[in-house]
């Protein structure tokens, strides 16, 4: 059974191998995300503007090294290790155990060669050097994909995905998987048409998304609603839209992939909070969709958009962006991190427990990081050295820091390096 900690969470980071998840080669000048503000300088992609920023930025996951789930965390060391940490109710460290803990420990029985993780409600998922998935933790909607519906304490092997997959992401209890040949696969939860199977019937193994048999790259995982990234750079979203996480002008939950209004190319990365969607352009411009009451969009108010609005501030320089429950986080081209929108447990790392309704600093990381991941409410950094820090909530120890103590600013976590 679940335990009370759910809050309908999301984990939504584009878990792609690096290469999944390129810039567009030219950004369009037709008022799509790829292209570059108006006032800027024309593109010249051999050549950077006066601040030093490439005119078409190469896009990269917001992490394939960090998941953040609800109130647990895993990250993949130098030595291609998997640790976990936090909470552990339903198995979701992996551990052969259900005791949560404070400090990172290992994964049981994963081979050498894991490329990404990712991070569910309380489930967490890893794509395999060979191209197969792995997943464990809570299964009690069939989100481990193994045609069960019985937590695993240790990872199990996805339903006929021993291999042929290039990335994996965690919604709050479901699953989706773009495979090699630009398909796209999803399991678990479908209450809301969050499969994207034209159904709402949940799944316990991967069934193919209508639409998409090839063509997609990447995509994004909310609490119930899934979005893709495709090969032309155009965004397609399906299940719950009841916020207006769909973008597309509407209101009105989709079985099916539908595409996202204004975003027909120039896209590079996504990322999907609880209810809002995030996408990261060419030009490395930032714009989201969705609930907005905590400022989660990033557009100076508490008011959602049904469709693509920018996020203030960052309308160039960003090389990733990641969604928690009700915040959002960006990368930069200089290595700084900057979130905004809900910070009732410090998730921003500013110092801070005000919300923000515009991207801020988060303190001691204005350079450096290389990576970075959103949690319910909680965030996670690498940096250039290899250490990982992170702030936020700490109510199940998923900072990783030996305590429970909610951290304001980034905090180390114990064994990173």
């Amino acid at each position: 059974m679940k335990v009370a900690i759910r809050h309908h969470t999301i984990r939504a980071l584009i878990l792609a191998l690096s290469a999944a998840a390129c810039a567009a080669s030219v950004a369009d000048p037709s008022g799509v995300l790829g292209a570059p503000d108006a006032g800027l300088p024309p593109p010249n992609h051999a050549n950077s503007d006066a601040s030093g920023i490439p005119d078409a930025i190469q896009a990269m996951p917001a992490s394939v090294r960090i998941a953040a789930g609800d109130a647990h965390t895993c990250a993949l060391t130098s030595g291609g290790r998997l640790k976990c940490w936090g909470h552990n109710g339903d198995g979701q460290l992996g551990s052969n155990s259900t005791v949560s803990s404070l400090v990172p420990v290992d994964v049981n029985g994963l081979p050498s060669g894991i490329t990404a993780v990712t991070a569910g409600d309380a489930h967490t998922c890893v794509l395999t050097s060979g191209g197969g998935v792995k997943c464990w933790g809570d299964n009690g909607y069939g989100q481990l994909g193994n045609n069960s519906t019985v937590n695993s304490p240790v990872p199990v092997d996805v339903n006929g995905l021993p291999s042929g997959v290039v990335a994996v992401t965690a919604g709050d209890v479901h699953t989706c998987a773009v495979t090699a040949g630009g398909g796209l696969k999803c399991w678990g939860r479908n209450v809301n048409g969050e499969l994207g199977n034209n159904s709402n019937v949940n799944s316990l193994v991967p069934v193919d998304v209508n639409g998409l048999p090839s063509g997609a790259t990447a995509l994004a995982a909310g609490t119930a609603h899934t979005c893709v990234l495709t090969s032309s750079g155009s965004v397609k979203c399906f299940g719950d839209n009841g916020s207006g996480q769909l973008g597309n002008n509407s209101k009105v939950t989709s079985l099916v992939t539908i595409d996202v209004n204004g975003l027909s190319s120039g896209v590079t990365a996504l990322a999907a909070g609880s209810a809002h969607t995030c996408a990261l352009g060419s030009s490395g411009r930032v714009k989201c969709w969705g609930r907005g009451a905590f400022g989660e969009l990033g557009n100076n108010g508490t008011e959602g958009s049904l469709v693509p609005v920018d996020a203030i501030g960052l309308t160039s320089g960003v090389i990733a962006v990641t969604a928690g429950d009700y915040h959002t986080c960006a990368l930069t081209f200089g290595g700084g991190v900057k979130c905004w929108g809900d910070n009732g447990e410090g998730q921003l790392g500013d110092n801070s427990k005000v919300k923000s309704l515009v991207s801020v600093d988060v303190n001691s990381l204005t350079s450096g990081v290389t990576s970075v991941a959103a949690g319910y409410k909680h965030t996670c950094a690498f940096t250039s050295g290899g250490s990982l820090k992170c702030w936020g909530s700490n109510n199940y120890g998923q900072l990783g820091n030996n305590t429970k103590v909610k951290g304001l600013v980034p905090a180390d976590v114990v064994g990173f390096p």
